[in-house]
């Protein structure tokens, strides 16, 4: 079961407007959160966007950043690199887009799992400080 672009773009757009139907207003504490996206054997993600769903208090908050080509990310809530607010959260990992062609006839690059915070099994939490994580995933 490959992963569209159309389900991936779908995804990113339900994720931020959950940011802003959450109200982010100026008020919010923001910290650092920098880290790597890689392989179960240490080589790096190539690309794509991760998300963190901050949980708890009946809200459902989504920071979001681009993972560059060697794997490194950093989150924003209102900008990129802004930074996200203290708090636990689930988090998923988007490959990079791919043309329908492609997708049609190469492998996906990621379990598709991982595509999802809720099934993903990834959580972290982000400290009133800097924060860095290492974010492993797998292929299918």
């Amino acid at each position: 079961m490959n992963i569209t672009h159309t389900s991936t773009a779908t995804r990113i757009l339900l994720i931020v407007s959950c940011v802003i139907a959450s109200g982010c207003g100026s008020d919010l504490e923001l910290y650092p959160v920098t880290g790597r996206v890689v392989y179960k054997d240490g080589k790096p993600f190539p690309g794509g966007g991760i998300v963190f769903q901050l949980q708890g208090a009946g809200m459902l908050l989504g920071v979001s950043g681009d993972i560059g080509e060697n794997g490194q990310f950093e989150l924003g809530t209102r900008e990129p690199g802004d930074g996200a607010q203290p708090g636990t959260y689930r988090v998923a990992v988007l490959p990079p887009a791919r043309s329908e062609r492609d997708d049609a006839r190469l492998p996906p690059i990621i379990d598709k799992r991982f595509t999802y915070p809720e099934e993903s099994g990834l959580t972290y939490t982000v400290e009133k400080t800097s924060n860095e994580f290492l974010v492993e995933v797998e292929t299918p």
